[in-house]
């Protein structure tokens, strides 16, 4: 009787499952990171002006941790004035993010070389990162 126990415990030994416990508790976020922002404005012909803002907004979360994204102009010439933002639409790439607008539907003049743009992704905890760059212009 005693050896049927000690192989019954033998055999429950070596057929039970493992469980890891992550003693860590959850994983902090992680804040996304700008790479590669462009700002742009050509001259469309018929259409005008045309101002564009692209970038990859990565994130160690995923791409899909990153929410939002814009493009926040500054007037450098006047003291970095605040002159307005533009939300980014993420692409069929899911870490790419641009955007389009006609000059005619903005307060940004194209000849205007004093502007510059922060590039900024917002993750789902809204930690951020942000990206200045100075627009390509071809007039």
């Amino acid at each position: 009787m005693t050896r049927s126990l000690l192989v019954a415990g033998v055999l429950a030994l070596t057929s039970a499952c493992v469980i890891e416990v992550d003693d860590d508790g959850p994983r902090p976020n992680l804040p996304p990171t700008v790479v590669a922002p462009l700002a742009q404005c050509w001259w469309a012909g018929a259409d005008g002006y045309v101002w564009a803002f692209d970038a990859f907004a990565q994130d160690p979360d995923g791409a899909w941790d990153v929410t939002e994204v814009w493009a926040d102009v500054y007037d450098v010439r006047n003291g970095d004035r605040y002159i307005d933002s533009y939300p980014l639409q993420r692409t069929a790439e899911a870490d790419r993010w641009y955007s389009d607008w006609y000059g005619w539907s903005m307060p940004l003049d194209c000849r205007y070389d004093g502007y510059v743009v922060d590039v900024v992704a917002y993750d789902s905890t809204g930690s951020f990162d942000l990206f200045t760059v100075i627009p390509a212009r071809s007039p």
